[in-house]
């Protein structure tokens, strides 16, 4: 009987991976990156005060010439290029209609960068969202910035931006469906995550692209 146990646990680890929902990109399925299509409608695990969540990576870094990085192996003090720059401004245009309420970002220069420029295209329309950095490291895992959004305020809209290996896992600590990995060069996917009025325990996924567009 013991040797079955390996097989067993394989058996019920596809039996699991089948009950989840896998939500291609919209360039797969053909359908527009821009149009913000549902992709899934998914019950959240935990309590979320919010009522919509953005998730995006930070906008596009200068990691081959950060001298610091070279020296010591530590990414956390990579800057935005001038193309991402104009990615922030991208950003704040594309959420500047969902009335953000609260930047949750890690603390690392590129994270900072990004959410104190869109906070400050924001700003100049008079609307100024809080800054939440609240401990969360480079080295912080997807699980730490769901305990962010856990202590958020009741009906806050929050932009989660953090690094492109957290953001399927954020996803799918929320409940959400599988979604593809994040190329290293791709800094254009916004995920939308909003809170069914009728049922709190109950939220839609969409996604978007913003800016230049990922060249595959």
């Amino acid at each position: 009987m013991k040797r079955l146990a390996p097989a067993v646990a394989i058996i019920s680890a596809l039996a699991l991976a089948a009950c989840r929902t896998t939500a291609p990109r919209p360039h797969e399925t053909g359908a527009a990156a821009s149009s913000g299509g549902t992709l899934a409608t998914f019950e959240c695990p935990v309590k979320i005060p919010a009522r919509e969540i953005i998730i995006v990576r930070h906008a596009d870094r200068d990691k081959d010439n950060d001298t610091h990085a070279k020296h010591t192996g530590n990414s956390d003090y990579d800057s935005l290029t001038s193309e991402g720059w104009a990615r922030v401004a991208a950003l704040a245009a594309a959420v500047k209609g969902d009335g953000v309420t609260r930047i949750v970002a890690t603390t690392t220069l590129r994270t900072q960068q990004t959410a104190y420029g869109v906070e400050s295209d924001l700003a100049k329309a008079g609307h100024t969202p809080f800054l939440d950095f609240a401990s969360l490291a480079h080295s912080s895992d997807a699980a730490a910035i769901t305990r962010r959004l856990e202590a958020a305020q009741p009906n806050d809209v929050v932009l989660v931006i953090c690094h492109h290996e957290y953001v399927p896992g954020i996803i799918h600590d929320l409940g959400g469906p599988i979604v593809a990995d994040i190329n290293d060069a791709e800094y254009d996917r916004l995920y939308t995550l909003k809170r069914s009025a009728a049922d709190s325990s109950q939220w839609t996924l969409a996604e978007k692209s913003f800016g230049a567009p990922f060249a595959h």
